[in-house]
């Protein structure tokens, strides 16, 4: 299980973030303080989420025994995580892809977003930046291209 923790701070990024790591991973989301914008209310109703509300003071509680990982929301998901996943972030985007341009969403599993502040629909519409491309393969455009 792919645990993630969320305050009153939810933006598109970390929209983006769930939305691609539902995709794979089992995901519990700890909630310290209830977001109140449209992207947590598209989020709120993924029925495959588990939501537990929680404070700073009780944490998250996680099984090592089941393999439960914490994950990040400023981070595109592409695969389960491995139990090896803290070592699978892509920093730089060129490594993204091969030398004659085949995608290597098969061999990363997270990729971090460098630049938090640029990831807006527009950007993602309108890009030709790999970080774009990368969200526009890997999430239906009804996911990266919604209506706020």
């Amino acid at each position: 299980m792919l645990h993630l923790s969320v305050d009153k701070e939810f933006t598109y990024l970390n929209y983006l973030s769930v939305m691609s790591a539902i995709r794979y991973n089992k995901v519990k989301m700890w909630v310290l303080e209830e977001p109140s914008n449209r992207y947590w209310d598209i989020v709120r109703k993924v029925k495959s989420i588990e939501f537990v509300n929680t404070t700073k003071e009780k944490g998250i509680t996680m099984s090592y025994a089941n393999n439960d990982k914490t994950g990040r929301l400023d981070a595109i998901y592409l695969n389960e995580l491995s139990d090896n996943y803290s070592n699978e972030y892509v920093y730089e985007h060129k490594d993204l892809y091969t030398p004659d341009g085949e995608f290597l969403e098969k061999d990363i599993t997270i990729v971090k977003v460098d630049k938090p502040e640029l990831i807006t629909p527009e950007y993602i519409k309108d890009s030709d930046s790999v970080m774009a491309k990368l969200i526009r393969k890997v999430l239906l455009e009804r996911v990266w291209n919604v209506k706020i």
